[in-house]
């Protein structure tokens, strides 16, 4: 199993998610690919619940090898951004990938009735799911409160 590491460096808080290589064997290892090396990225919650941000890092030089968006998905099983217990549902913890950046479901309720073009790579680990609440709550704040730019920076953790 290959995990991914998540820092919230505002907050302090650290947490870990498990790639889904078996079900998005093509995706998950790009997305690896992608985390060569730790990778920045700044929150940009949505407005409605705000339990699902999308993650941008510093835009890239060469066009991605694969892009995703909600007219022409990634993969034919592309999830929509509703929370639910359906198949094309999302939960928190879940992170889709699109091909450079990521829509990251970190709450229990969005509400977005739209597809999202990304692959379902990752899912945060169970044990971690308390610290993802309290990164939710610290991202969502940067964006709504303080009005300062929340980052989030993602690493291989090397076995």
């Amino acid at each position: 199993m290959r995990k991914v590491l998540f820092e919230v460096p505002s907050c302090g808080i650290k947490f870990t998610g498990t790639l889904r290589d078996k079900e998005e064997p093509v995706m998950a290892e790009n997305f690896w690919e992608f985390l060569e090396k730790p990778v920045k990225f700044f929150s940009h919650p949505t407005l409605s619940t705000g339990d699902l941000t999308v993650l941008f890092p510093r835009p890239p030089i060469e066009p991605p090898k694969y892009i995703g968006d909600q007219t022409s998905p990634l993969v034919e099983d592309s999830p929509y951004l509703v929370s639910g217990t359906e198949k094309l549902n999302v939960r928190a913890g879940e992170l889709i990938w699109c091909g450079w950046n990521i829509l990251f479901c970190y709450g229990p309720s969005c509400t977005e009735p739209l597809r999202s073009g990304g692959a379902y790579v990752l899912q945060v680990d169970e044990e971690c799911l308390e610290d993802l609440e309290k990164a939710r709550e610290d991202l969502w704040n940067h964006s709504f409160l303080y009005h300062k730019l929340g980052t989030i920076t993602l690493s291989r953790m090397e076995e």
